[in-house]
């Protein structure tokens, strides 16, 4: 089925329009299929996407009406072969309601524990109410019940579900009071931090002394407040705003001069830093012959080190988290699509490869509605901090495969080609996802729960980084794990040198 542009406007019978939401259709047809004893929320889905289309050709541009909507979604189910969902679909309780853009039974306002006031400091909600509570309320009140379904059926995997009031992750540069700007955003970001090289603030002769009290200052405080950190270093490019300190008046020799201070500074923070994940950017210039900027990154690496090489080519923005760049400065949720189940539920392979791509399709735009909830609760509920700079409005989802591997085997194609058919259609997808626009990537997460890597324990290195390669270049993002036959730095230096040559976004390495 071709794309189609569905209405932007539904037109209200008391007058007045308001925004057309697809998933508003989902939900109904979810909560028909329920009453009758057969609820599928990937079905509801896939079923509201044949709707839309049809309700597009319909409208001709022209904004739709709830009455209009009604009569589409039961003739197209009807036609599409669910008799039985499109009469539960008509008999479904009528409730008056003042901005009916669907004629179905509108989700009441989600109802908040007192102790979860947005204006209370972190640590008392911590204090009060474990993250089972917090998950208990976002599966009960914040989801709609055909996500939380598909959900605990596997086919999406639902993030977050411990910090309702926070987006997953942020960027922090250093500043003079450590702690409490990393509790400032615990308030904004309940997932993970992203440090945004600080060997620029620390290269600075007079401030040098201060990088181990920073490091201990950053362990602390993530430790209270249960962040995950992910500390990029080796950035050809300064943070946003930072203004160097050169000219004669410093008097610095050579050795002394900025970038070679950075260089020193960035490997003793990579050195001294053992709680989070590193992030080690790499640009051609490390490759050449007189530099030895990789040697010690890749040593710690093979030595066990969470260490990732995130490749900085020109042209394209410097990633400094999974969905994270200085201008796109947060995470709004990570939502797994488990395409191993998707295998599944159309009877294991092979599949048509066809069909299968389709059903990608509707998967991902599926999962992105997440991210649509994600952020309507917080604009309602969220912190006045989330509001500022826009913050909230330029934050991006990121959805993460699962048993990718699984899917891309799971043809008579090839598993290479078919595996980058799938990130292709599943980027196509939430690229061009309307009505509702939102910044979006497929992407890896920061531990190893999805993401876009080859498995496969027989492949040489350099065959997982053509995998890898051509991957990550169809999805857009991605981190490849490299399995090494021993511990060898030469070894893994050839490797980032293919990877560098190559589309490869970010790679780590296990020896095994």
């Amino acid at each position: 089925m071709e794309p189609v542009a569905p209405p932007e406007l539904v037109r209200l019978p008391a007058g007045g329009t308001e925004p057309f939401e697809p998933e508003r259709i989902a939900r109904s047809l979810f909560a028909a299929a329920e009453r009758i004893g057969a609820a599928d929320p990937f079905l509801a889905r896939e079923l509201t996407e044949g709707v839309v289309h049809f309700l597009a050709a319909e409208c001709d541009g022209r904004p739709a009406t709830p009455t209009q909507i009604a009569e589409v979604v039961a003739k197209v189910i009807r036609e599409l072969g669910h008799p039985a969902l499109a009469k539960a679909f008509e008999e479904r309780p009528r409730e008056v309601s003042p901005s009916p853009n669907l004629p179905a039974t509108p989700r009441p306002s989600p109802k908040l524990p007192a102790w979860l006031d947005p204006s209370s400091p972190y640590d008392r909600v911590r204090r009060v109410a474990a993250a089972e509570r917090l998950t208990e309320l976002s599966i009960a009140e914040i989801y709609p019940r055909d996500l939380v379904s598909a959900h605990h059926e596997g086919l999406i995997r639902l993030t977050g579900l411990d910090a309702p009031l926070e987006i997953a992750g942020a960027i922090y540069r250093p500043s003079d009071d450590t702690a409490r700007a990393i509790r400032f955003h615990r308030s904004i970001a309940g997932g993970f931090l992203a440090i945004d090289c600080p060997e620029y603030e620390f290269s600075l002769r007079e401030k040098t002394s201060e990088m181990m009290d920073f490091i201990s200052d950053v362990v602390d405080a993530t430790r209270e407040t249960g962040f995950q950190t992910v500390l990029n270093l080796n950035c050809g490019s300064p943070p946003l705003g930072y203004e160097e300190l050169t000219g004669p008046l410093f008097g610095l020799t050579a050795a002394e001069s900025p970038s070679n201070l950075r260089a020193k500074m960035a490997e003793e923070l990579l050195f001294f830093w053992e709680e989070g994940r590193s992030f080690w950017h790499v640009a051609a210039s490390d490759f050449d012959a007189s530099s030895s900027r990789l040697n010690r990154p890749i040593e710690l690496s093979l030595s066990g080190r969470a260490i990732d090489f995130v490749f900085d080519r020109p042209k394209q923005p410097v990633v400094l988290g999974p969905g994270l760049e200085r201008k796109t400065p947060a995470t709004l949720c990570w939502v797994g699509v488990n395409m191993g189940r998707l295998v599944e539920q159309m009877g294991g392979g092979p599949v048509d490869p066809d069909v299968f791509l389709r059903k990608v399709g509707s998967l991902g735009r599926f999962a992105k509605t997440a991210g649509h909830v994600k952020q309507d609760f917080l604009r309602k509920y969220g912190r006045d901090s989330l509001r500022e700079g826009f913050l909230l409005e330029r934050a991006r989802i990121v959805v993460v495969p699962t048993g990718l591997e699984v899917a891309a085997a799971a043809s008579t194609r090839p598993a290479i080609e078919f595996g980058r058919q799938i990130l292709q259609t599943l980027r196509m997808a939430l690229e061009t996802d309307r009505p509702r626009a939102m910044p979006v990537r497929v992407d890896s997460p920061v531990d190893d729960w999805g993401g876009i890597s080859p498995i496969d324990p027989a492949a040489t290195p350099k065959q997982q980084v053509r995998v890898a390669s051509a991957w990550h270049a169809a999805a857009g993002g991605g981190c490849a794990t490299i399995t090494l036959p021993s511990a060898d730095p030469a070894v893994a230096l050839e490797i980032l040198k293919s990877a560098w040559q190559g589309d490869v976004m970010r790679l780590r390495f296990v020896v095994g």
